[in-house]
């Protein structure tokens, strides 16, 4: 717990002015979602009136884009308006009283750069919930003009604050071209999925077998320079234990809770 927080503190030190309040405003993410205020970045980029949630996802873009030498002005925009229009949302249907769920997170931002750095034709994710990263992937598919998002979950249904929503509810109607919703367990509907695929997200159910069993299915469909990424790494072993036992994975981004690697042959 400690590495994670002086890792977070990191990459906030690296990438705004003012860390200090940064930090303040982001340690108040779980009492009170819905907070707003602006924040600049080292660049001089100035954002208005953002969440908790949201900047944690502009804050982590920025850090591992620079990092990794794919830092674009416009992207970091774009994921800013992305969050504008997911926070509205979560407001007019949750309501201000209900001040604190489950919102925007780092890793949206991170799977929005690798869309648009391998600019993928098949993508899949397991586990759907309300849809923030798949807001954001489709968004990023979008804008790279091509593309195409299966989403998979066991359960078409997900309860925000004692509310019901279908799974995906975010999504907005402009990019569901792009998307197919399928409600099926991981385990038999990636069985249904023909050919190769070039870009894989686990964030389904996070037992190390389950996700052994699911990077296996991946990195076996991946074409070449096709990137495997998972969410919750922390919860097991099982993302170093398959990153190890694979020599032809490259290790691209790794934070506290997600990762991402790429196929090299």
């Amino acid at each position: 717990m400690v590495l994670k927080n002086l890792l977070k503190i990191y990459y906030v030190i690296k990438s705004v002015h003012n860390p200090f309040k940064t930090i303040i405003f982001l340690s108040k993410y779980r009492n009170n979602s819905l907070l707003h205020d602006n924040i600049t970045f080292k660049n001089n980029i100035t954002i208005k009136d953002v969440t908790p949630g949201s900047l944690w996802a502009l804050i982590t873009y920025y850090y591992w884009s620079h990092k990794l030498s794919i830092y674009s002005s416009e992207d970091l925009l774009d994921i800013a308006t992305i969050g504008t229009d997911v926070d509205k949302k979560l407001l007019e249907n949750l309501g201000s009283d209900c001040g604190s769920f489950k919102s925007i997170q780092g890793k949206d931002g991170i799977l929005y750069m690798l869309i648009r750095k391998y600019q993928p034709d098949i993508c899949i994710e397991t586990g759907i919930s309300s849809g923030f990263s798949t807001y954001y992937i489709l968004s990023a598919l979008e804008r790279n003009g091509k593309g195409n998002l299966i989403s998979i979950d066991i359960i078409d249904e997900v309860t925000i604050c004692q509310k019901k929503f279908l799974a995906g509810w975010l999504v907005p109607e402009n990019l569901k071209n792009r998307w197919k919703k399928v409600i099926e367990s991981s385990d038999t509907a990636l069985h249904s999925v023909p050919g190769k695929i070039d870009f894989f997200v686990h964030d389904s159910l996070h037992s190390a077998n389950y996700m052994l069993n699911e990077y296996s299915w991946a990195l076996r469909h991946l074409n070449k320079n096709g990137v495997l990424a998972s969410d919750d790494i922390d919860w097991n072993n099982a993302w170093k234990k398959f990153l190890n036992s694979n020599n032809n994975l490259i290790e691209l981004v790794a934070t506290p809770t997600f990762a991402a690697a790429t196929k090299s042959e």
